[in-house]
């Protein structure tokens, strides 16, 4: 199961990435403490609406997280694949689909 998961979600984020015009928006802010995030994320519309979001974050103390989200929408139905990643390495995996 995870390695289906994880399958999805490879192809859900090259499939994605592939595909985004060239505005995509890429952002770094920086935080009290010396902390910061960049975010980065796009959409392509079609008959099937792709788009991800990617947010990395580094903390006061260099601990970095890493969150990617994919999500892909069709006229009946809609998938969606969420990836984090810890400072220690953990990773955590979540999909879900709905039905319209």
């Amino acid at each position: 199961m995870q390695i289906k998961t994880l399958t999805a979600l490879a192809a859900l984020c090259v499939g994605t990435a592939l595909a985004l015009p060239a505005q995509a928006a890429d952002r770094v802010y920086y935080g009290a403490r010396s902390g910061s995030y960049a975010v980065s994320q796009g959409c392509v519309a079609g008959y099937v609406d792709r788009c991800y979001r990617s947010v990395t974050a580094v903390g006061p103390k260099g601990r970095a997280y890493v969150a990617d989200r994919a999500v892909v929408a069709g006229p009946y139905r809609a998938r969606s694949v969420s990836r984090v990643v810890g400072p220690r390495g953990y990773t955590v995996v979540r999909t879900g689909h709905w039905i319209r």
